[in-house]
């Protein structure tokens, strides 16, 4: 059985419990174990019981959010230790993103976050969508682990039938474990189609944030279709910036897979961005810019900063 400490912000206890819920079957199986500090008994020593419950388990689940971040015992005291641990070959640490926050920054954007591509769980319409998908994900990892730190020997003919004996794999290891593969068409519609929605919230929620703070500003999102959607901005009345960003799915245009154009045509594009792939990941990768160099390796958030940095130029000027 794997050990698992949640470590997460009390702002985040309904969403700590929820995925704790979701852990059932995996508990009830024995492929896992969850504590968080509300497992404390009282008159604990608390440091002194976090800190053994981090030793004693082999996967840490970061709950991060804006309150996580902001959470000094949880980012730079237990998150230190657990990187600390990860260093020695002795934990497995894995970001689950729970809502749009400022994480895209060394060390937590080293590590492989989840939902897919870091969509945060807030932004799915079902939550328990997302928590299945996590749950399903953090299976895998606990299974993994569970192969590799405990196999067990041939039995040997011992009387009264006693189990045979389990033998403790040694955690001193590379982490240089990647190996290359073989991306499909439908590996690279499947991070087309994230990409893009992943890209229309970010216009459609920076828009409403740009209007939140400027009383002079007005944002305009509109879904064109499932593939489409134009993004305006008006200050006191005034157009100011609109593009039309669209993607292409089912085929690879010279166009690319995404396009930005600011003609509000879908037959020509002012920046494009390409799907490709190094053999280990897929990325998106500007196929012509004024702003960036090509040959960049882009995550979806850096995608849509690379399109929503010439939308507002024209404001910034």
């Amino acid at each position: 059985m794997i050990k698992i400490f949640i470590s997460y912000s009390h702002a985040d206890e309904q969403q700590k419990d929820r995925l704790v819920t979701h852990l059932t079957m995996l508990k009830r199986q024995e492929i896992v174990e969850a504590w968080h500090d509300r497992r404390l008994l009282a008159g604990a020593d608390v440091d002194d019981e976090i800190d053994l419950n981090l030793l004693e388990s082999q996967v840490v689940l970061l709950l991060v959010s804006a309150d996580f971040l902001a959470s000094n015992y949880c980012y730079c005291k237990e998150l230190e230790k657990a990187l600390e641990l990860k260093a020695q070959g002795k934990m497995h640490i894995v970001p689950i993103i729970l809502n749009h926050c400022d994480w895209m920054h060394p060390p937590i954007s080293n590590l492989l976050a989840i939902p897919k591509d870091g969509k945060p769980i807030a932004d799915f319409t079902n939550p328990d969508e997302a928590y299945t998908e996590v749950v399903g994900e953090i299976r895998e990892v606990a299974t993994s682990l569970g192969s590799r730190h405990a196999a067990p020997t041939p039995a040997s003919p011992v009387s009264g039938g006693t189990s045979p004996q389990v033998t403790i794999v040694d955690p001193i290891r590379s982490s240089n474990l990647g190996i290359r593969r073989q991306f499909t068409d439908r590996d690279k519609d499947r991070f087309r189609k994230d990409g893009f929605e992943y890209i229309s919230r970010f216009f459609k929620n920076s828009l409403e944030e740009l209007e939140a703070r400027y009383s002079d500003v007005e944002g305009n999102f509109e879904p064109q279709d499932a593939n489409s959607f134009v993004a305006k901005v008006y200050r006191n009345g005034s157009s100011i910036s609109q593009c039309l960003i669209y993607s292409s799915p089912g085929e690879r245009t010279m166009l690319g897979d995404i396009a930005y154009t600011t003609s509000m045509n879908r037959s020509s594009a002012s920046l494009s961005l390409g799907i490709d792939d190094d053999g280990t990941e897929l990325f998106f990768t500007p196929l012509f810019s004024m702003f960036n160099n090509e040959n960049q390796k882009l995550t979806p958030k850096a995608a849509a900063e690379h399109l929503w940095e010439s939308f507002i130029a024209p404001l910034q000027q």
